[in-house]
């Protein structure tokens, strides 16, 4: 993954800037907040950029190995579906230009039958204790504690008890809440900017710099995070598909991306927005809101999750200064 990037930031001319932000990619993988399992996901959201580039004579090849790939995604993680299908339908047929009508377009109902098959054959009661019975017979006595991962637990629940658990124990308060809004929403403004670093020299291999299409990227994160909202209502992991939308989008600007009127036209009214109501444009704010504030958290020792970005701190100091007025 790590090679895919570098090669295709250097043949684009790009600054390999973004790859050693603490969001990007480098971290991401250090971090282990891209999963192996997200990795194959992003391997073959790459391989999907490529069939859709194939000869356009091939609809008929193109479509049928396009949804044969996003079946396979789907049947690693059901996720990959929310980040693919609706992107590429919409991609096909509003910038490819493919006729909705097209019987072969048809051929998108494998993943759809697909995620429904993953989603209503989710398992049944007992069966996350029936594997992991199966799992300590192969293990060493006194090797692992008597209560159910978390994973095996799932398995026993339905997606309704999922959703309830979810939310009862990982999302009490609100401050978490907000806390993800503001990441999310530096992240949109660095995103939109994206163009401020087009000045920043890092590792580039040619005179010229070089830039990514940053209404395109924009936009197609934009499109993934909305299309993925009911995972927000049924998994913790919320980091996990920001990063993964934010990944895939750089995927699919410089493999699909370009300059389109529409998509650029809405880009430019988002970053007017930005500037006329929260910032104005600055070159040097963005490269200071995606190098100091984009620390999601470090893993140290056995404490999981460590936040440190610039957010966290914030509101760790309003905390202590309103619990010390409160109890004066």
């Amino acid at each position: 993954m790590i090679a895919y990037f570098i090669y295709n930031f250097t043949k684009k001319n790009i600054s390999l800037f973004f790859l050693l932000l603490p969001s990007g990619l480098f971290f991401l993988l250090l971090d282990n907040r891209i999963r192996l399992k997200d990795s194959l996901l992003l391997l073959l959201i790459i391989v999907c950029c490529k069939i859709i580039k194939l000869a356009k004579n091939n609809i008929f090849t193109k479509l049928l190995l396009l949804s044969l790939v996003l079946s396979v995604g789907i049947l690693l993680h059901e996720m990959i579906f929310f980040y693919t299908v609706p992107f590429l339908l919409i991609y096909l047929y509003s910038i490819k230009k493919t006729p909705l009508k097209n019987v072969w377009n048809f051929l998108f109902i494998i993943p759809v039958l697909t995620f429904l098959i993953v989603i209503f054959s989710h398992g049944f009661v007992g069966a996350g204790d029936i594997i992991f019975e199966n799992i300590k017979s192969y293990l060493p006595e006194n090797s692992y504690t008597k209560d159910l991962p978390t994973p095996l637990f799932y398995i026993n629940s339905s997606a309704k008890n999922i959703i309830f658990i979810n939310f009862s124990a990982y999302s009490q308060g609100f401050s978490r809440g907000i806390l993800y809004l503001q990441y999310l929403a530096s992240l949109i403004f660095v995103i939109i900017r994206y163009n401020d670093f087009r000045n920043i020299n890092v590792f580039i291999f040619k005179k010229d710099n070089g830039s990514l299409s940053s209404s395109f990227l924009a936009t197609t994160f934009l499109l993934q995070l909305f299309c993925a909202i009911p995972l927000y209502f049924i998994a913790m992991d919320w980091q996990r598909f920001i990063f993964f939308a934010l990944i895939s989008s750089f995927i699919y600007t410089y493999e699909l991306g370009g300059e389109i009127g529409y998509i650029k036209k809405f880009h430019f009214k988002m970053d007017s927005f930005i500037a006329k109501y929260i910032a104005p444009r600055n070159e040097a704010l963005t490269i200071f809101v995606s190098t100091v504030l984009f620390v999601p958290h470090l893993k140290l020792g056995n404490i999981d999750y460590l936040f440190t970005n610039g957010y966290l701190m914030i509101f760790n100091y309003a905390t202590k200064i309103l619990f010390s007025i409160t109890t004066l």
